[in-house]
C-alpha cells in the first residue's frame, strides 16, 4: 500500500508536477474537502476493510456524501470489503467472497435482496444491458441470464476483476495466467489481450474503450502502477506509478476514479499524463468502487395494451396492464378518472411491479373494477433523480 506522496503519473505535465507536489506537502496538514459540491457530480459507491489487516466482520459498502465530515453513508456491513457492480437503471450488484452471495441494492442504497447464494469465492460482478450478470468464482467465470435458468460458464480460467464494454465484450484479469482476456461477445471466444503481468487488481473500461488496470508489474519490467490498453494499441501505457490500485472506475465524462491508500482520487489522463483530484479522504481502505449518474434520464415509461390509441372495452374487471420502460424502474398503476365514489375511484391503487431485464413491464388489477364504468389508468416510474414519468389510458368495462 501507498502513501499519498508516493502517487505519481508516469508522464506528467509540468504544471500538474507542481500541484501534485504541493499536495504531498500540505496533506499531512490540512483536511482535504470529501466532494466537489455539485449537482451533476456522479454516486459513487465504494467497498472498504475496517482496518489494513481486513479483520473480519470490519467491511462495508458506503456511498460517498457530500459532507465533508462524513464522507460516506453506510448501506450494509460484510465480512471484508466486496466487490460491485451496476445495471442500466443504477441498480447495485455486489459479491461476498466469503459468504458467496449476489446481492442487489436500489439505486441510492437501500435495503438489499440476495439474488444468488452458493457462489464459490466470488472476486467481482457486471451486469450486461439485458440484465444478464457474469460473477468471477473460483476457477471459472459464469454468466446469469436474465430470464432465469441455468448459469454458462464462459471461461475456465481464475479471474480477479470484470469488465464489460458497449458492444458487450468481457474482460478478464487473470493473476493464474498473468493475463488480461477479451471474450468477444459475437463469437464467444476467449482470446489474450496483454500478457506479462503480474498480480492485476482494479478494472474499468471507460465510454470511448479505453482499458484501466493495476498490477504489480509488466513483463517487461516496468514497475506497479495503473496501465492504459487503447484499442490499436500494441502495448499498454503506463499512467500512474508508485503502487496499486484496487477499485478503478469511470464515469461518462471518461474520468478515471482509483482507490490509493485511504483515498479515492478522480484522474483526467491525457496525452501529457494524469491530472490528479482528491474525492474523498480519510476513508477505511477502500478496496472497489462503482459510478452510477446521479442524473439518470426519465424512464420514458408506456402503456402499451390495453390499446393507449383508444377507449377499449374489456370484459375482465381485473384487467392486465403491459408497458415498456427503463430496465429495474419500479412502476406503479393507479386510477386517474373513473366514478366520483363507489369502492374504486381516482387514486386508488391498482398493481405495481418492476421493469424487466427485457425492458417490459406487466401486472394485473388488484381490485375490482366497476361493471358498466369507465376509467383512466395512470402508470407511473420515476428516474435517479426524481423525475417522473407517466403514461395513461382509458378502459371501460363491460356489463
Amino acid at each position: 500500500m501507498c502513501s499519498q506522496s508516493s502517487l505519481r503519473s508516469a508522464s506528467i505535465s509540468p504544471s500538474a508536477k507542481i500541484r501534485q507536489a504541493f499536495l504531498a506537502l500540505i496533506v499531512p496538514f490540512i483536511a482535504l474537502p470529501a466532494v466537489a459540491e455539485k449537482a451533476d457530480e456522479p454516486i459513487i459507491y465504494v467497498a472498504q476493510d475496517g482496518d489494513a489487516s481486513a479483520a473480519y466482520g470490519n467491511g462495508k459498502l458506503s456511498i460517498l456524501t457530500l459532507d465533508a465530515a462524513t464522507p460516506t453513508a453506510e448501506i450494509d456491513s460484510y465480512i471484508n470489503a466486496p466487490r460491485m457492480g451496476a445495471d442500466a437503471a443504477g441498480n447495485i450488484y455486489v459479491v461476498s467472497y466469503h459468504s458467496g452471495t449476489l446481492t442487489r441494492y436500489p439505486a441510492g442504497g437501500g435495503d438489499g435482496v440476495v439474488l444468488k447464494r452458493g457462489l464459490v469465492g466470488p472476486s467481482d460482478v457486471v451486469v450486461d444491458r439485458q440484465g444478464g450478470i457474469y460473477i468471477s468464482e473460483s476457477y471459472r467465470v459464469s454468466y446469469f441470464p436474465a430470464e432465469g435458468g441455468e448459469r454458462v460458464v464462459v471461461a475456465n480460467v481464475m479471474a480477479s476483476r470484470l469488465a464489460l464494454d458497449d458492444d458487450g465484450n468481457l474482460y478478464i484479469s487473470s493473476p493464474q495466467e498473468r493475463t488480461v482476456f477479451r471474450r468477444n461477445a459475437a463469437t464467444n471466444t476467449l482470446v489474450p489481450l496483454i500478457t506479462g503481468v503480474s498480480f492485476p487488481t482494479g478494472m474499468a473500461l471507460d465510454p470511448a474503450g479505453n482499458l484501466y488496470f493495476s498490477v504489480a508489474k509488466t513483463s517487461e519490467g516496468d514497475g506497479p502502477g495503473i496501465y492504459r490498453y487503447s484499442p490499436g494499441q500494441s502495448k499498454p501505457v503506463q499512467i500512474v506509478s508508485g503502487g496499486e490500485s484496487q477499485g478503478l472506475a469511470t464515469d461518462a465524462a471518461g474520468s478515471l476514479y482509483m482507490t490509493w491508500g485511504k483515498t479515492i482520487y478522480k484522474l483526467v489522463v491525457g496525452d501529457g499524463g494524469a491530472d490528479f483530484e482528491v474525492v474523498a479522504d480519510n476513508l477505511k481502505y477502500p478496496q472497489d468502487l462503482v459510478i452510477t449518474p446521479r442524473y439518470a434520464t426519465p424512464p420514458s415509461l408506456r402503456i402499451t395494451s390495453p390499446n393507449p390509441q383508444e377507449l377499449e372495452y374489456l370484459p375482465t374487471q381485473r384487467p392486465m396492464v403491459q408497458g415498456t420502460g427503463a430496465v429495474g424502474a419500479v412502476v406503479t398503476v393507479s386510477i386517474s378518472a373513473g366514478p366520483a365514489s363507489g369502492p374504486v375511484t381516482v387514486g386508488t391503487y391498482v398493481c405495481n411491479t418492476t421493469v424487466s431485464a427485457r425492458g417490459t413491464w406487466e401486472c394485473e388489477s388488484t381490485v375490482d373494477l366497476t361493471r358498466g364504468q369507465t376509467f383512466g389508468l395512470l402508470a407511473s416510474s420515476w428516474g435517479l433523480d426524481g423525475t417522473p414519468s407517466r403514461s395513461n389510458v382509458s378502459v371501460a368495462i363491460k356489463h
